[in-house]
């Protein structure tokens, strides 16, 4: 705080007053402690403190030094006598930063640039603008502050005065009298005394001579003392400017507030004017041969390469980084280098890996990062250190990350693992250090792995270890933001790992404990935007637990809060690219949280998404994961498109994102995540031809994601991930082939997806995904086992599913999506039943199918997935009572299907061929009194269900074993019906033949 600012009257605060602040940096930075003792202010109150910043003058920093009581470790720290260190401060460095922080703002320098230049021209041993204050000026001081006590002095000095001055008057006269008396002796004394002097002259004439010669040799050899320590001084204030540029702009850079875009014209304007500095000492040392020079050169390249960073001139940064690594490299290989030299080349490397990840050039940091790891392990097999073995432990850490990012986890596993293995050794040798926060990152980064590859069990060791750490490090530095924030990403890590493992309560608090010190963070720093991302992101967080957990409304209300900060956020800072990315982000999961049961706002979500993730790409066309976010945005809008009945435009939103997720695969062949991603999106296309009824054009998107995920699951054994989803590839080929009538095929595919999912799942019981895909592979099978006549098979095949999906409905009772799982189940069960006219029992599963999807619907009323469920739910138990001879109750379900399907805005394919099916029952129902349908609704009926399927048709839908089926008897003889039929056969002969998968090997 400057006095002006310690003054309550005063109002006008200037840019002096930020030369003030500087010159209390620039008194810590050269004394080791602020201008007035902190203990002074512990003792005072707040008007007292005001006082000492306004008035008490701080001593100077030569001063002050010469008399520290740590004097001697300060002096050792900067490898110099501590006399002479006092010495170095004395005179022109006293003064510049006195002027600094004169308490008269009109004495001090008027800007900091003006500062700047002072200590350049001292730096350049050449005349300071500032000079110590005049006696005047002093005294004027003094006066000033001790008004009453100097006036007091004076009345007592004139006093004084007035006393004196008769006392002299009377001695003056007898002094006169005594003094004539004196003079007479004084002349004859005088004359004795000239003649001993001349007699001592000559003797000392003749000394003189004789040291003459010794003097003359004692004055070379103190010159040459002189200015060997005039060397050190200069050397040493040199190198203290260094630091002192250093600190600035590391303060500067590091300084959450000035991150707010509101202050980046300042924070920039700061960091320009330190690099300005490193340019203008690559002047000064240009051309120099000396090692020294060369190594401060270096050291200077690489301080203006971090800074040209933090401006944001990603690729500049790399080029000058790059020649800071040039000029390492130069001195790391000259005879007799040491092993800091050598170092500080693994320093070099390891930036400009970080900034060659950021500029999209994965095999170059992986090169380099390498080479970091092959100079500590050559420095440490040599004379092992602390410091050598930290480096080469981030030099693994550095390949781990590469390999992470580019799809390869069992490389990043193992990179990661070695780092962990040397950073364990260190804490081990060194049980007094503070807990080292690497460990626990590293530790974190391996969970991040072992989730990525569905290991659940050990992720959640990996993530244990690194929160108990972080919980160490966050005690002990409460106030410490990092430490906070790595202890928040920690609770959530291992929520996010219990989540996947049936454990959703245990994972819903691990993200609150996570969003609670977030919130913290926010609520304690308001102004500083990065905090209030943190919070955006913890929101976002908790509605991706409550998603898992089946809260669909509380994890809206938790996106949409996440939405509201990033968008205030992203419109207040609309150059930080972060922002942006992170609200489409949050865009893209509210969509898919919307995507099953609102559609239409899930469109909407998806399409801000995508129109942000537009403008990034476009913005950043050199970096691969703003294309690739574009193309999950696409993706995603194609999911939405398909939800809402609207197939050819959801058709082309998926081939767009697959054009893009193929250039970045054929680019980018060592990055697993975009084939994953072309897989991804070649199944959802095959979906989508599954679901209008194109059998073989889905068989054939299919089967190239199988291939794909086939590879990548033989090139990652460990990676459960690629595994789980080429079963699923196999399920929907079986699905497909089912519909184009080779059920003998469909049985092998489905085979072989359960063979995929019980290893998976025997290996991994815990993890839900595995047990679910095995649910629903049985289920797949039951339903293939009953169209080719085998109900007897397809029950028992029924029954494990329903086994599974039971046991995973009870370890998540607030999860809809097992509910829904264990109804469909249920409803299949029936229909399996229903086949053996086994009645009471289907009646049962079918009833039990129908109370759950009733149960779904009536909880949630606006989510129109769960009135499709509840309408199909309907369906299946009308058609059972036509066919068990339950008339009434029959037309009764049938009526309610159809008034269910009737709320939906948008109907699927598949539900509409159900509405037919449902239409041409009733009409079959007509005439008979009991029903209750008349012979004109039932005509009515029939026409409908024409209708419906001439609708279906259209579309491009071609599943004549579907129109085969007895519910359709009562339209089986109409001519319109007919001529459809042929219209489906036909198309079926028109489509192109896929070979099916190879037949599983007994």
């Amino acid at each position: 705080m400057s006095p002006e600012q310690a003054d309550p009257s005063s109002m006008d605060i200037d840019t002096r007053t930020d030369v003030y602040a500087l010159g209390v940096m620039l008194y810590e930075l050269l004394v080791g402690s602020p201008p007035i003792d902190a203990r002074q202010f512990k003792r005072g109150a707040i008007l007292e403190m005001l006082r000492l910043v306004r008035e008490v003058e701080p001593p100077r920093p030569s001063t002050k030094l010469s008399t520290a009581d740590d004097l001697p470790n300060i002096a050792a720290n900067r490898s110099i006598e501590p006399a002479k260190l006092a010495r170095s401060l004395q005179g022109e460095l006293d003064w510049v930063v006195m002027k600094a922080l004169e308490k008269d703002r009109a004495r001090r320098y008027d800007t900091a640039n003006g500062l700047a230049r002072d200590l350049q021209r001292y730096l350049a041993d050449e005349v300071v603008e500032a000079r110590p204050p005049s006696r005047g000026y002093r005294l004027k001081k003094f006066v000033k502050r001790n008004k009453g006590q100097v006036i007091a002095g004076i009345a007592v000095a004139v006093a004084l005065v007035v006393g004196v001055v008769a006392v002299v008057t009377v001695q003056v006269r007898a002094n006169r009298e005594l003094a004539a008396k004196n003079a007479e002796l004084a002349k004859e004394q005088a004359k004795v005394e000239a003649r001993n002097k001349e007699l001592a002259e000559e003797q000392a004439k003749v000394e003189a001579r004789n040291q003459e010669l010794a003097k003359e040799q004692a004055k070379v050899e103190a010159r040459n003392k002189e200015l060997a320590a005039e060397q050190v001084k200069v050397q040493a204030r040199f190198d203290m400017a260094v630091k002192a540029i250093e600190t600035f702009h590391t303060g500067v850079s590091a300084d959450a507030l000035l991150k707010n875009a509101e202050f980046k014209n300042l924070r920039t304007k700061l960091l320009k004017e330190a690099a300005r500095f490193y340019g203008d000492l690559e002047k000064l040392l240009a051309g120099q041969t000396d090692a020294k020079s060369r190594q401060t050169l270096a050291a200077g390249y690489f301080q203006l390469a971090e800074l040209t960073a933090k401006i944001g001139d990603v690729n500049e940064a790399v080029a000058v980084h790059r020649k800071a690594l040039a000029l390492r490299r130069e001195l790391a290989a000259a005879p007799g280098a040491n092993v800091e030299t050598r170092l500080d080349v693994a320093g070099s490397l390891e930036r400009l890996a970080w900034l060659l990840r950021q500029t999209g050039d994965p095999a170059g940091a992986l090169r380099a990062y390498e080479e970091v790891r092959d100079i500590a392990a050559a420095l440490e097999a040599q004379s092992p250190t602390d410091a050598i073995s930290r480096v080469l432990g981030s030099g693994y850490n550095g390949i781990g990350i590469v390999h992470f990012e580019s799809g390869q986890p069992t490389k990043a596993l193992e990179a990661y693992g070695r780092a962990v293995a040397i950073q364990q050794r260190l804490a081990d040798t060194n049980p007094r250090s503070p807990p080292d926060h690497t460990l626990a990152t590293n530790l974190n980064n391996i969970g991040a792995v072992l989730t990525n590859t569905g290991k659940w069990t050990e992720a959640l060791q990996a993530h244990s270890k690194a929160l108990t750490i972080r919980q160490k490090l966050a005690d002990a530095n409460p106030t410490d933001a990092l430490h906070q924030n790595e202890l928040a990403i920690s609770h959530f890590n291992i929520g996010e790992v219990l989540s996947q493992t049936g454990k959703p309560m245990e994972a819903l608090e691990a993200a609150r404990q996570a969003q609670a010190i977030w919130q913290k963070l926010a609520y304690a720093n308001p102004a500083v935007n990065e905090y209030q991302g943190h919070l955006a992101k913890s929101h976002n967080a908790m509605g991706w637990m409550l998603t898992r957990t089946g809260n669909s409304k509380e994890a809206r209300q938790a996106y949409e809060d996440a939405r509201d900060i990033q968008k205030r956020l992203a419109d207040a800072n609309p150059s930080v690219t972060q922002f942006h990315k992170d609200l489409a982000f949050t865009l893209n999961n509210l969509g898919a949280l919307l995507e099953s049961g609102k559609p239409a706002e899930a469109l909407e979500a998806y399409g801000q998404a995508l129109a942000i993730r537009q403008k990034l790409a476009d913005a950043n066309p050199g970096i691969p994961r703003f294309k690739d976010d574009l193309a999950i945005s696409h993706h995603n809008v194609g999911v939405a498109l398909t939800k809402t009945g609207r197939h050819a435009e959801g058709l082309k939103a998926y081939e767009e994102a697959l054009a893009i997720w193929q250039k970045l695969a054929d680019a980018n062949p060592a990055v697993t995540d975009f084939r994953k991603h072309t897989a991804l999106c070649r199944k959802n296309i095959g979906e989508l031809h599954s679901q209008t009824g194109k059998p073989a054009e889905a068989l054939a998107s299919y089967e190239q994601a199988r291939a794909i995920y086939q590879k990548l699951a033989d090139a990652n054994p460990a990676a459960t991930e690629y595994r789980g989803e080429l079963a699923r590839c196999h399920s929907s080929m079986g699905v497909v082939l089912s519909q184009m009538g080779k059920p003998a095929d469909a049985l092998t595919a489905n085979k072989q997806a359960r063979s995929i999912y019980q290893k998976l799942a025997d290996d991994q019981p815990a993890v839900a995904t595995f047990q679910d895909g095995l649910r629903r592979t049985h289920n797949n099978i039951g339903a293939l086992l009953t169209n080719t006549g085998k109900p007897a098979e397809a029950l028992e095949a029924y029954r494990r599913a329903l086994t599974i999906a039971e046991k995973l409905a009870d370890a998540e009772p607030t999860s809809t999506g097992r509910k829904a799982n264990l109804a469909w189940v249920q409803n299949n069960i029936g229909r399996a039943l229903d086949r053996q006219k086994r009645w009471a029992e289907a009646f049962t599963a079918l009833d039990a199918g129908l109370a759950i999807h009733q149960q779904l619907a009536e909880s949630d009323p606006a989510n129109k997935s769960y009135s499709r469920a509840l309408g199909w739910s309907h369906g299946f138990r009308g058609g059972a009572r036509v066919r068990a001879g339950q008339p009434a109750e029959a037309a009764a379900d049938l009526r309610k299907a159809l008034e269910q399907w009737a709320r939906l805005t948008s109907v699927d394919i598949e539900t509409q061929v159900e509405q037919a099916r449902a239409l041409a029952l009733l009409a079959g129902l007509g005439g008979d009194a009991k029903s209750g349908v008349t012979a004109a609704e039932a005509t009515a009926f029939a026409d409908q269900s024409v209708a419906a399927l001439a609708a279906v048709v259209q579309t491009g839908w071609a599943l004549p074993s579907e129109l085969k089926e007895p519910d359709f008897d009562a339209v089986r003889g109409r001519i319109d019906f007919r001529r459809l039929f042929a219209e489906v056969e036909a198309k079926v002969r028109k489509s192109p033949e896929t070979a099916p998968p190879p037949r599983e090997k007994k």
